[in-house]
């Protein structure tokens, strides 16, 4: 009798992460400053490929991980509001300091609307008018326990580590119009339709107008 062989193992290349084409980022690297450097705050997570990605474009980019900033509020699969109004860390950035651009990427998905209006409000000391804030806004039921790692691929393309696994939290729909009213004075300016069951969402900041987008809001799908 042969002696039993163990089954050949074969070497199972890993997925590579969802990724869109983006309709959005073609359309703000477009309008970025031509006099200036652009001024950029990343919300994600740290990202040597993204901070490369805007550092080759001439552009002041910081990092401020608000998933993790936010640890110390969180309660359950939820958070404390008050107890994060109190966060002295919170995007606390030295007086003067402005952004031009703001990548919330998935984040807002995982904050409840009274999140998003403290952390609008909290940004808005340090907006100019014009300043777009980039999100990404699932339309599923569920989301996946921890925002994703998103990493701008070039120009008009981003993946999306972490939204291809399992969905173990119920997702607060954020619509349109809730960013709108939640986010003021910051105003849904585009949306844009993904393959991913996502919207691209670029919300510009605008002082003393109603949160109410005027005019047509653009989108199509990717």
């Amino acid at each position: 009798m042969r002696p039993a062989q163990a089954p050949e193992r074969t070497e199972r290349t890993p997925s590579a992460p969802p990724s869109f084409r983006s309709r959005a980022l073609s359309y703000l690297l477009e309008g970025r400053p031509k006099d200036r450097a652009w001024q950029v705050l990343d919300l994600g997570v740290p990202n040597q490929n993204n901070l490369d990605f805007f550092a080759r474009r001439g552009a002041n980019y910081a990092i401020e991980d608000l998933y993790r900033t936010l640890e110390p509020s969180r309660k359950g699969q939820g958070y404390d509001v008050s107890r994060m109004e109190a966060l002295d860390n919170l995007l606390s950035f030295g007086e003067g300091t402005t952004f031009d651009l703001i990548l919330a990427w998935d984040v807002l998905n995982f904050l409840p609307r009274e999140a998003l209006a403290l952390i609008s409000s909290r940004l808005a000391p340090h907006c100019r008018p014009g300043t777009e804030l980039y999100a990404l806004i699932t339309m599923e039921a569920a989301i996946p326990a921890l925002p994703g790692n998103a990493r701008i691929l070039d120009e008009e393309t981003i993946g999306l580590a972490g939204w291809d696994g399992e969905r173990s939290r119920p997702s607060p729909h954020h619509t349109a119009a809730v960013l709108g009213e939640a986010m003021a004075p910051f105003v849904v300016d585009k949306t844009y339709l993904l393959k991913l069951q996502m919207h691209e969402f670029l919300v510009e900041y605008r002082p003393g107008q109603d949160p109410v987008a005027k005019g047509p809001i653009k989108g199509g799908r990717r």
